[in-house]
Parts: C-alpha cells; structure tokens; sequence
C-alpha cells in the first residue's frame, strides 16, 4: 500500500498563524489514508468459482502477531474504569470539537460523529460517478444506517454543492418497530426513519436483519425500480465490549454479507464505502482481495473525526468492474451468505 500525500498547506484557513508543529499535527490528522497499489500486470485475478471456499483458511502469522501484540497493548488498560476512560479520550480527541462547530456554523440535521466521518470522505474522494451527473440522477443505498446520519450528510452534501441530479434513495436497519429484535442491538433515534419510513427496507420478515439469503433478495426486488446505485455505504458492526480482542472476527460474518449485498446491488462504475475495523483475520484480507479484484481503486481511510483510540477504518472502493466480471464468484458467495460463514476459503 502506498501512503496518500498530505493535504495542501492552503486548505488551512491562515495557516501562517500556527507553528510547524499544529500545522504537522493537523496534517497527521487528515491524512489517514493508505491505497492499494495494484501490480502493472493485472495478475490480481479471482480465483477460478471451482476452487473458491474448497479450501482450509491459511492464517497469515505475520498478521496475527500484530494483531496479539495490539492486543497485549491493550489490555494494559483493562484495570481502568470505562467511564473515566472514555472521559480521558474525549479530553485527548484533537478532532473533538469539530462535530460540535459544523453543528452550530452549517444548521446540519442529524449532525452527529457519522455524519461528520461521512462529509470528510465525500470531500475526500470521488464518490459520486460522473455518469450520474450526466443523467441527472443519482441512486444510493444505505446498510445499517441507522439512525441515518450518512444520508443526512450526503443530502447536506448535495445540496450545499448544488449538484444537478434528482437524488433517491433506500436505506436498512435493524427495525426499532419489531418486537422480536433485541433493544440493545438497536440504535433508537428514530427521527429520520419514522419520517421516511417508505424508504426503508426491513425484509420480508420485517427485522431488517440483512444476514439472511431472504433478505438480500427481497431486496433485490425492492430497488429493481431503481435504473441503477451508484453508491452503497455499509456501517454495520455491533457491540463487541464483552471481548473487544476479537472485534474483527466477531463481525466478520455482517461485513461479507455487506460486501456480497453491495457487489450484488451496486452498478456499473459505482462507488462502495465500507466500515471495518483492524485487518489482521484471513477473512478480512479475503474480503480486501475481493474488493480490489471488483473495484478500480481500493482506500483505507481514517477520518479525523473518528477517534484516534478506535480500530475503526472506512474502505473506500471506486469504480465497480460489474457483476458481470466477478458473477460466478459472487454465485459461490452467495451459497456461503448468512452468520455462519464456512471454515473454507
């Protein structure tokens, strides 16, 4: 991977009244982003649908040494109380107030850390194809959304640019009306859902639980009206405090279903944005592999309005190659699609 540039001295306003040393901070901050830089002769290819998930995972011992030693590091916090700890990093945050200043200078709706991390990468990279300006509309999807702050953002986004393209859009969450799913697995801010509630897509069996096979292709249905997505976000995780070491293994299973849900939805040219967390599980590397073979361009970013003390990344996937080009793959995948995912790779 090779390390994006710094972000031009004239984005600051007057930066002759800082010191070399904020200036090097703010530059630290906004320029946590690595790309993929692929091999010049295209020998990054998926493997042939006959050998896909027929094969033991090969765990890769480089990556898990790193992974243990962050671990390690780590638990030399476990004695310290979680109130006071959180209190500690909201003081350390550099980028802590900034929620509170876009709130305040632009009258944002919903304008919370999401949809803070979203504006930064809707500035930050060409989400939007061209192909959608040209037409004059634009189509989103958005998973696990709730309480919906990306498509707050990007709303804010295009209108503040003036973009000239009629905009629509479909989201999911985890249904807060449905008495089956559990409260604490939900987010409860429901204001924008109760006011959009057309829509959002639940499934057929109302939960909003994207990790079924019913679910994805009910939703294939439900979006079929739509000519075609140009963009797809995916913010899933869940709370993994009860054993915070193996956070990325734990929500390995929602982050396939997002990926196959997004190359089975996602247009031709599309742009596709991912929250995942470290990338040490061979499942994670196999879901990058994927990514890179699907997409032109593959970014890892950090935005500054993510906390510094999280494992928390956006991989940001430009120009989507097409169902068409990885479809017997993605037919294998789909037989895999749900929260057990095969031991086989």
């Amino acid at each position: 991977m090779s390390k994006c540039k710094k972000p031009p001295v004239h984005q600051i306003a007057n930066p002759e009244a800082f010191g070399p040393d904020v200036l090097a901070d703010v530059f630290e901050l906004f320029a946590k982003s690595f790309t993929y830089g692929k091999p010049p002769n295209n020998e990054w290819q998926l493997p042939d649908p006959g050998e896909v998930f027929t094969c033991d995972h090969k765990e890769l011992h480089t990556f898990l040494d790193l992974k243990n030693s962050l671990n390690e590091v780590k638990n030399l916090l476990s004695d310290k109380k979680l109130d006071e700890w959180h209190e500690h990093t909201a003081f350390t945050n550099k980028a802590g107030k900034i929620i509170s200043h876009v709130r305040k200078s632009v009258n944002a709706e919903l304008c919370t850390q999401a949809w803070c991390k979203f504006h930064e990468i809707l500035c930050s990279f060409p989400l939007i194809p061209q192909e959608a300006f040209q037409d004059g509309k634009l189509n989103s999807l958005h998973l696990c959304e709730a309480p919906g702050a990306f498509i707050a953002s990007l709303n804010h986004y295009l209108k503040s640019h003036r973009f000239p393209c009629e905009w629509s859009w479909v989201a999911n969450t985890l249904n807060p009306y449905h008495e089956a799913n559990d409260s604490l697995m939900m987010i409860m801010d429901d204001r924008l859902i109760a006011n959009t509630l057309q829509f959002w897509y639940f499934g057929p069996d109302n939960t909003g639980d994207i990790m079924t096979l019913k679910y994805l292709t009910g939703l294939q249905n439900f979006i079929s009206n739509m000519a075609t997505i140009h963009l797809i976000t995916a913010d899933g995780s869940f709370d993994c405090q009860g054993n915070p070491g193996e956070q990325e293994a734990l929500v390995s299973s929602l982050h396939y279903c997002e990926v196959v849900t997004a190359l089975m939805s996602l247009g031709n040219g599309g742009s596709f944005v991912l929250k995942m967390f470290t990338l040490f599980e061979h499942c994670s590397i196999n879901l990058m592999y994927l990514l890179n073979c699907s997409f032109d361009q593959v970014h890892v970013f950090k935005p500054a309005t993510s906390k510094a003390g999280n494992s928390e990344v956006y991989v940001v996937c430009l120009h989507y190659k097409g169902r068409e080009a990885i479809h017997p793959v993605l037919s294998k995948m789909m037989l895999n699609f749900g929260t057990q995912m095969t031991s086989k790779t």
